[in-house]
């Protein structure tokens, strides 16, 4: 019988279960993620489906995600293996890239504030231990190109790493002025560039990033007041229910990031959704990561390399307060019935 993702999304949750009663004080979600990859390898699953587990439950350990890689290229999955790899690998290049940007744009600006001045060197201190921490992911990247011979990707990893260990900062697109005006328009506009053929989500947070830094500082706070005001217009009961279906669960914050990660399925659907919340059953795909905690950042990011000072204050809009008949859980499969069955949520 052949894995299908659910069945491995759910030998994960119960060894989840086992290791957060077992293992109370271990990263019992990571270990769980690793022993549902081997039992996928012992089960020989599909290549297809074991990639697409690991991009939705990634782990702490390089070793077990190279060996998920390896075994999807041995099925003839080799492209999909180098993309999941370095889905794997970048937010650790990203955390890497975090401190060198910070400890420069200190050197640069030298804040005066003695709370920034800590700051700065915290990111000082953190900086080899990212470096480190990276090290092991470019350590078995090296190990799938050894497999896969790809010289496109080799060339690629290549310049990456010589970037590294140049210890400058990451690098911004040379591209020129975007002149238009942050509007509406525009704002959606930028939501559908990065989201063309960008189905990772942090590499659509550093594609949105490199595009807003291309504005002047008083558009990215004028994008910053747009995003926050679209989540502001969905704050609502309704959706959250949606967004407990749909996660299991949902805290503030998580509503918050439910939110964002609607806005970045685009205008068309974010509009559809807060007029008939019960539509996203109809395009939401099971087991997708549906929070976008990342898209909260971009514009203090991107105002922060321009200028290296934080969003005003402005730029955040008025404080959100849900709005609508508020439910209880029990209420959500009477009135999402849909989505509930997709998402196999009883309340």
């Amino acid at each position: 019988m052949t894995l299908s993702l659910d069945d491995l999304q759910l030998h994960r949750s119960r060894v989840e279960d086992e290791l957060s009663e077992s293992q109370p004080d271990s990263d019992w979600m990571s270990l769980a993620a690793e022993a549902t990859v081997k039992h996928a390898i012992a089960m020989r699953a599909s290549g297809r489906i074991l990639l697409k587990f690991c991009k939705i439950y990634t782990t702490n350990d390089p070793e077990t995600t190279l060996r998920a890689c390896v075994f999807a290229t041995e099925k003839g999955f080799a492209k999909e293996a180098h993309r999941c790899l370095w889905s794997a690998i970048r937010p650790h290049l990203n955390k890497y890239y975090e401190c060198v940007r910070e400890v420069a744009r200190f050197t640069k600006f030298q804040p005066k504030s003695q709370a920034k001045v800590e700051l700065a060197r915290a990111y000082e201190v953190k900086l080899p231990i990212e470096l480190k921490k990276l090290t092991p992911w470019f350590d078995v990247y090296r190990e799938l190109l050894a497999v896969t011979k790809d010289k496109s990707e080799l060339s690629k990893f290549e310049a990456v790493v010589a970037h590294v260990a140049s210890g400058q900062p990451k690098p911004a697109p040379d591209l020129p002025p975007d002149t238009r005006p942050m509007n509406e328009e525009t704002f959606w506009s930028l939501i559908s560039e990065v989201s063309v053929r960008t189905p990772d989500l942090s590499e659509r947070w550093e594609k949105l990033v490199a595009r807003l830094i291309r504005f002047k500082k008083t558009d990215i706070v004028k994008f910053s007041k747009l995003l926050h005001g679209f989540v502001g217009s969905a704050y609502r009961y309704d959706l959250l229910g949606v967004a407990t279906i749909v996660n299991d669960g949902c805290s503030d914050d998580g509503f918050d990031y439910f939110l964002a990660w609607l806005v970045l399925q685009g205008q068309e659907r974010f509009e559809a959704t807060l007029a008939d919340p019960s539509s996203i059953a109809g395009w939401i795909k099971k087991g997708q990561v549906s929070e976008a905690e990342e898209l909260m950042y971009v514009a203090g990011e991107a105002y922060a390399e321009l200028s290296g000072d934080e969003l005003p204050e402005s730029a955040y809009g008025k404080r959100k307060k849900l709005t609508g008949t508020k439910r209880v859980d029990a209420d959500l499969p009477k009135l999402f019935p849909a989505l509930c069955k997709k998402f196999q949520y009883a309340g």
